[in-house]
């Protein structure tokens, strides 16, 4: 258990404002503890290569807490990843129209503590560079807590919100769907965060290049090089494009009901006519161009 009085002043020197509150929560729910204690000890193909990078230096620590297990480097890193995680988790939650936060097992996090050792893990696990993933298992995700800190990054609101989808779901989720919605929470989930507005433009791509809409919501695979070398950020920031566009004429909850149908298997036309009572396609289609043509360059 946590000494109080270290914490906070050790929350000061980070530079992290914390309320009394919080800061007796965050000392009170998050237990170490070593790796044969922890509740769930669950490891997919990639969180066993993740164990195994760390493991060979003897860095792995463990912490525990109502919701969440921790694997990391930096217990500094793991105390601010603890706190935005269980305010994500929330949030996301009830975006999700969820009435209670989603039941199973515990979120395994795992925290890399540099961009050169989720980099080197990267490319040994085969999964591409990016900032934080999560395998469709709804237990886990791992990330680069380099990027966490960045200014403006929204990694484990987006990383969280794929974990909360999958454990929801249970099955596939379209890919726009689930990348469009992880990409709205790291919007929205963070700027709640940090009580900052939520920006207005997307991510930009440095590329001209716009999907249409009946490939953007018929991709069963990430694409590849169709668009460019950015062909995976296009497709983001178009998923988050077509997305907002929904939730903003449509609200959550009506998002969400579409979001059941689309796992559920019903093609895009016939779901978007059934839940969100379009008849004609083309007047959505043609918002979404013309956002898709504003905000790609």
């Amino acid at each position: 258990m946590f000494n109080f009085r270290i914490f906070y002043l050790f929350n000061i020197f980070i530079g992290v404002h914390i309320s009394v509150s919080s800061a007796a929560l965050l000392a009170s729910g998050l237990v170490n503890k070593k790796y044969e204690e922890l509740s769930d000890q669950f490891q997919s193909q990639f969180s066993k290569k993740a164990f195994s990078f760390y493991s060979q230096k003897n860095e792995w620590s463990h912490a525990e807490s109502k919701y969440f297990i921790f694997h990391y480097a930096s217990k500094i890193q793991m105390l601010k990843a603890y706190k935005e995680a269980n305010f994500y988790l929330k949030i996301i939650s009830q975006d999700c129209q969820l009435s209670r936060i989603p039941k199973g097992k515990k979120f395994n996090i795992w925290l890399f503590k540099s961009d050169s050792d989720w980099n080197t893990f990267c490319l040994n696990a085969g999964i591409g560079f990016v900032g934080g993933f999560a395998p469709h298992n709804g237990r886990e995700f791992l990330a680069n807590f380099s990027h966490l800190g960045r200014k403006g990054s929204g990694l484990f609101a987006h990383e969280l919100t794929h974990v909360v989808l999958r454990r929801k779901h249970k099955k596939t989720i379209p890919i726009w769907f689930n990348e469009g919605f992880a990409e709205y929470e790291a919007d929205q989930a963070y700027a709640r965060y940090k009580k900052v507005q939520v920006r207005a433009d997307y991510r930009k791509t440095g590329n001209e290049s716009v999907i249409e809409l009946s490939s953007l919501v018929g991709y069963k695979k990430y694409p590849s090089n169709e668009y460019g070398r950015n062909s995976r950020s296009i497709f983001y920031t178009h998923s988050e494009i077509l997305t907002r566009l929904l939730i903003g004429k449509y609200g959550l909850k009506k998002f969400n009901l579409l979001g059941n149908a689309l796992v559920g298997g019903m093609p895009f036309k016939l779901a978007v006519k059934e839940v969100l009572k379009i008849n004609n396609l083309a007047k959505i289609e043609k918002e979404y161009i013309r956002l898709a043509k504003k905000h790609v360059r």
